[in-house]
């Protein structure tokens, strides 16, 4: 088990369209994402930054069972966003911005891990590490010593690089004081790994 302080605030939006019309749904969800991404120029962030991670457009439909057929109410255009600011950023100010540039939109709040590759390699490397203390524990109580490595068995396991606190804000909880939320402090990031490191033994004396 190793711990990392979370170096990213990361900010998904949704934001979604609703008209009895496609073009007219897609284009309402569109003016809302334009809104964020301009919010974020002012802020001095580039809008490339903000990337978008799901678009799709669906029929609202619902069944009347009276009349047996389906009712169609209109289109919902969906676009989900994704960007990842440094931890000096001052997010609150950016989300006050965003609340007022778009009050529709869903907004999550995590932190997460920049340099995931050397955080895997940390986790690696204590795993091997403690490994080797629980095999010199185990050998000195039996008695015995531990001889050169035999074989190393590693099966690549997921990693969670993104830290257990997280916010999900509302329009309501946003119009309040969303500056407030730069006050709690992220737990830290935590990895496992396993490794299976077997020894040849040797004779104690």
């Amino acid at each position: 088990m190793v711990e990392a302080d979370p170096d990213l605030t990361v900010l998904t939006f949704q934001v979604v369209g609703r008209s009895q019309k496609y073009n007219l749904a897609v284009e309402q969800a569109a003016k809302e994402v334009e809104s964020i991404r301009s919010a974020f120029e002012k802020h001095g962030i580039a809008r490339s930054t903000l990337k978008t991670t799901r678009f799709d457009v669906a029929r609202d439909e619902t069944y009347d069972s009276k009349r047996e057929k389906r009712i169609f109410h209109g289109y919902d255009a969906t676009h989900g966003l994704r960007i990842e600011l440094p931890r000096t950023t001052d997010a609150g100010a950016v989300l006050d911005a965003i609340a007022t540039a778009a009050p529709g939109a869903s907004i999550q709040v995590s932190f997460e891990i920049a340099d995931r590759d050397a955080f895997r390699q940390r986790l690696l490397a204590a795993a091997v590490e403690a490994a080797r203390r629980n095999a010199e524990t185990i050998a000195g109580a039996a008695g015995v010593r531990l001889g050169p490595i035999a074989m190393i068995d590693y099966g690549w396991s997921e990693i969670r690089f993104r830290s257990g606190l997280d916010y999900s804000l509302n329009e309501l909880s946003l119009s309040q004081n969303v500056a407030d939320m730069t006050k709690f402090e992220p737990k830290a990031v935590e990895g496992q790994e396993m490794v299976t490191v077997s020894w040849v033994i040797l004779d104690g004396s």
